[in-house]
């Protein structure tokens, strides 16, 4: 075969592509107006209970929670959103009646399994750095990991501000955890080799407490700041910054004390 039938060809295969996916996205386009078409015929039948949910009187409350709680699955497919929107919006008595249509439909059940996910996916992540950080420090050397595993948390919360879907929250636990864990192995491993003897204990002391305490102050502020879905892009957005800085503030520092000093007394953990 020549070179212009060769050409030929493959402008052929290249325009079959470009219709094909102009076609693909026709469709999809089509999908996506019909789908929300009949989300919205759905809703129509019950945001007559939405309303009363939040703005009726007791008898029609207690109404509108029993016919939102028996709502098949369709029906409550189509209007869910609405309803954990108000969870932001509501308070006081109406806030109370959208807890309780939630509660009927099995969704703070769910939310305890989401949450047994995420701690073992995190905790997973933990386990795993046990097998990452020596190989990781002994090709890049203590400082570079250390930044290097703050890098992998900052993408896995930018991952989530790309995508904030569950499925992807539980990959981004994983990976935040393996590298957070993994920084505090680093750590560990430059108080142990910088830190007096005298010292030591009473240093890990205070920096354990420090860590742990962490944990306690980050669960504190999620609660007063995340929305009830605990999906926030703006957080998770802030939070990837955080582990920038963090890794830039790290760098800083341990290049004005200069490497040599800083990998000094780990030479065994970079070893081949």
């Amino acid at each position: 075969m020549d070179r212009v039938a060769i050409l030929n060809l493959s402008l052929l295969v290249l325009s079959v592509q470009l219709v094909a996916l102009t076609a693909a996205a026709a469709i999809g386009r089509g999908v996506n107006r019909y789908r929300a078409s009949r989300a919205e015929q759905v809703c129509a039948v019950l945001r007559g209970s939405l309303i009363l949910l939040t703005a009726g009187e007791p008898d029609e409350v207690e109404a509108a929670v029993d016919s939102l709680s028996v709502a098949d699955h369709r029906e409550w497919r189509a209007i869910e959103p609405s309803v954990r929107g108000l969870l932001t919006k509501v308070r006081g008595d109406a806030h109370a009646s959208v807890v309780r249509v939630i509660a009927r439909r099995g969704l703070i059940d769910a939310a305890l399994a989401d949450l047994t996910l995420w701690g073992l996916a995190t905790g997973a992540g933990f386990i795993v750095c046990t097998l990452v950080v020596p190989t990781l420090v002994r090709r890049l050397g203590l400082l570079r990991s250390a930044i290097a595993v703050l890098a992998v948390c900052a993408v896995a919360q930018l991952v989530a501000v790309a995508w904030p879907v569950m499925w992807v929250l539980f990959v981004a636990s994983f990976f935040i955890g393996l590298g957070v864990q993994s920084f505090k192995i680093c750590i560990d491993t430059v108080v142990q080799a910088h830190v007096g003897e005298r010292f030591k204990g009473r240093v890990f002391t205070f920096y354990d407490v420090g860590f742990n305490f962490a944990f306690v102050l980050a669960a504190v502020i999620a609660a007063l700041t995340l929305p009830d879905t605990g999906i926030s892009v703006a957080g998770f957005g802030i939070m990837a910054l955080a582990y920038v800085v963090l890794a830039a503030a790290f760098a800083l520092v341990a290049r004005r004390i200069g490497a040599a000093t800083f990998e000094k007394g780990t030479e065994d953990l970079t070893a081949r």
